[in-house]
Order: C-alpha cells, then structure tokens, then sequence
C-alpha cells in the first residue's frame, strides 16, 4: 500500500463510501464535511491503493432508451468499494436448515446458500461441515475471507461458548466449536444468538425500522430474546440467564412447564405429548408449512424477504381440530405472559416475534395483542415476521455483525496507515 498524506480524511471518505455501499462525490462531501479538493484527493490516493474504484452504471431505464435526449449532460460518477478488498460470511445454524450468506465489504451479496442440518456425532464432523459451507459461499469471489459470524439456536457467552445448546446441537456445547472453526477457515468466527442476529437481519432489510429500538422473541428450537439499545447494539446480559424464559414457570391445565419451553418447538411438543395429543410435526397446529424452505437461486428472492403482519391484520382463517384449539390457547395464554414480562421489564415501543412458531403466533397475535391493550397503558405494537424468510434473515444478520466489524477494522487500520490486517 502507498503511503497516505493525510490518513484520517482518508478514512473519513472510506467510511462513508463503505456506509453507502455505492456513493458520488457530491455524497462524499456531504457525509464527511470535507471540501470538493480534499474529497478529490482522497478519492485518488483510495483509488491508487485499489480501495474505491468506479462502480458499474446502472442500467439505463427504458423512457431513456426511448429518448435519448433524456440521457444527456454529464452524469455524476459513483464510487465503491471492490469486491477484492473482501467479504464476510454470516451462518444462520438451525436444527432444520442452515443458511449461508456472504457480503462484501460494501455490503454486497455475493451468494446464499441453504441445506439441511445434519445430525453431527463429533465436534470434529460439525466443524468439518460447517465449514465447507462457508468455504463454498467464500468461492464465488477471489476476495479474501476476513470474518464469519454464525447464529445458534440457543444463549451464547463472550461471543465464543454456547453454555447449552439444544440437544441436537450438543456436540457444540462449549468454546471449542467456534476455535476450532477458526482454526479451519484462517478467520476469526463470532458466535451469537439467533435472536440478536434475527434482528440485526430485519433491520438491515427494512422489515424493521432502524428507529423502533424493538425488543425480539425467537421462538424455535429454544426460546430467544433479542433486546435492541438505544445505540443500535442486542444488550448482551451478563450472565447466560438473560433473556431465559426457561426460568420463568408456567402451569397450564395442571401440567407445569415454563414460558420458555411453551414458547419453543421442543417445549411445546413435549406440553402436546403429556395432554395425549400426538402430532407428526409441529406445524400441524397452524394447519402445516405453506412453503418451502429457501435455497439458492434468483427464484428464491421473493421468498427472503422478511414480510411483518401486525397485530391490527386480521388473523389467517386455519380450522383446527378440538385438541389443537386448546394447544393453541395454552400457547396464546404463555405468549401473554412473557410478552407482560417484556413490557414490564424493557418497555419496548415493538416486538417482533420470529422462528418456527411464528405462523402459530400469527394465528393467536390478534386475542394477545387485545388481551395486552386491556391490561398496560401503552401496549407495544406486536409484529410477525415471516417464518419463511427467517434463515436469510437471520443469516443477513450474522453477516451484517460480521460486516461492521471489518468495516471498523479497515477504517481504522487505515487511520493508521495501513489498509493491511496487523
């Protein structure tokens, strides 16, 4: 790398240019308070250094094809980030899927992938799997892999240790999945909640206002509780009983249980096994699965965007025999219970519940959501996002953790003079 004359203005430009994914001059100057001279300059040194180059112009739309005149006078040049420079990958690691999605570092997608999870016996067979996924993902560009970000069905502690998965997950207890991933990948590997990366997914695809500062229940293979902060970051708990339902009881119709387990596909069939109704799967209480899982492919864009239902939408029409009725109610009532914990406790403006069990939440959030109104003040608004687009979702999280911290890195390498990893 050639020496930079004034690295701090550099790196104010890279910054913006990295937040914008494509930006002008004119967008330069405005993000950074710089003068037209210095931007300029600026842009030479990063262009030399092979950090901006020319974005492709888009496609001309079709009323300028068919004028001309339309087209004319200079156009403003855009600028990005290459894809060279790097990209990041984000696992979303569920029991039924994983999904598997890399971004450059200007945000770009660069590929998605989604399989089935298989059943591991050994830490060694689920490191192994793993990360020819991400190898997989990483081979579409010659960019180096600089970071992974991965998301888990369960609480997780100091960014590396699962204290307890669920029992399917089991060979990942531990610190020694995401270090010995590392090791595999020669890249860092941060683990996470599903929850918190859920979130950061729908913000980052619009589902969710970047404002709302919204509070996130996963409901899957565990219960998951993302917490939004004022400053945009999931509050981490400091210890793993934050955010575990699991410690909260519930009693339902002389069987005792726990708002977690309720509010979890396992839980919940283990709660429909002791009332003697027997279900094949659990999507039998909202009538089964209307789609099919994501995988890779354009066709499938339509299916990864996140889609909210609010609780003023009127609830899907889904008969159901007797006995899933009251599997229903019991479940309504639990959803009740923990949503008054959250308002009680974080008093969100929203709350977005996600996961497996979100087409059931669909099916109750109109009874929740009246039963909230009459009992706090100022209820929070109640939203659903699709169960369908929750790998991509989630696995859009995980990459965009991934993203800011290497945007961050490289900025702040560069203030120092080096573009290049210390």
């Amino acid at each position: 790398m050639q020496s930079l004359r004034a690295p701090a203005n550099a790196a104010s430009v890279l910054r913006a240019a990295l937040a914008r994914g494509t930006a002008t001059r004119a967008d330069l100057i405005e993000d950074t308070g710089l003068s037209k001279a210095t931007v300029a300059r600026m842009v030479d040194e990063l262009h030399r250094n092979g950090l901006l180059v020319h974005a492709a112009p888009p496609a001309p739309a079709l009323a300028a094809q068919r004028d001309p005149a339309r087209t004319r006078g200079r156009k403003p040049t855009s600028l990005t980030v290459p894809a060279s420079v790097g990209q990041v990958v984000g696992v979303s690691l569920g029991l039924q899927r994983t999904g598997v999605l890399a971004l450059d570092l200007a945000g770009r997608e660069r590929s998605w992938e989604s399989a089935a999870t298989p059943r591991w016996s050994t830490l060694d067979d689920a490191v192994a799997w793993v990360a020819e996924r991400i190898v997989a993902a990483g081979a579409r560009t010659d960019a180096p892999l600089l970071r992974v970000a991965i998301a888990l069905p369960a609480r997780v502690a100091d960014g590396t240790e699962v204290p307890n998965p669920p029992p399917p997950l089991d060979v990942l207890a531990g610190a020694a999945f995401a270090q010995q991933l590392a090791a595999a990948l020669d890249a860092p590997v941060a683990l996470d909640s599903d929850a918190n990366m859920a979130l950061v997914g729908l913000v980052a695809d619009g589902a969710v206002a970047d404002a709302a500062n919204p509070t996130l229940l996963s409901m899957s293979t565990v219960l998951t509780v993302a917490v939004r902060r004022s400053d945009g970051t999931a509050a981490p708990g400091r210890t793993s009983s934050f955010g575990s339902f699991s410690l909260l009881p519930f009693q339902s119709d002389g069987i005792d249980t726990s708002l977690g387990a309720m509010l979890s596909t396992q839980g919940l069939l283990r709660y429909c096994a002791e009332r003697g109704v027997a279900l094949t799967d659990v999507s039998e209480l909202w009538g089964g699965d209307a789609w099919d899982a994501p995988s890779s492919g354009e066709q499938q864009h339509a299916r990864r965007v996140a889609v909210v239902r609010r609780s003023t939408d009127a609830a899907p029409d889904s008969a159901a025999p007797h006995e899933h009725g009251t599997i229903r109610a019991a479940f309504a009532d639990a959803l009740t219970a923990a949503l008054r914990v959250v308002a009680v406790m974080v008093d969100p403006p929203l709350v977005v519940l996600t996961g497996r069990l979100s087409p059931l939440a669909e099916l109750v959030l109109p009874a929740v959501a009246r039963r909230l109104a009459a009992e706090l003040d100022e209820p929070p608004e109640l939203v659903v996002a699709s169960a369908a687009s929750r790998w991509h979702a989630t696995a859009m999280g995980a990459a965009h953790v991934a993203l800011r911290h290497e945007q961050r890195a490289l900025c702040e390498r560069l203030e120092r003079g080096s573009a290049q990893g210390d």
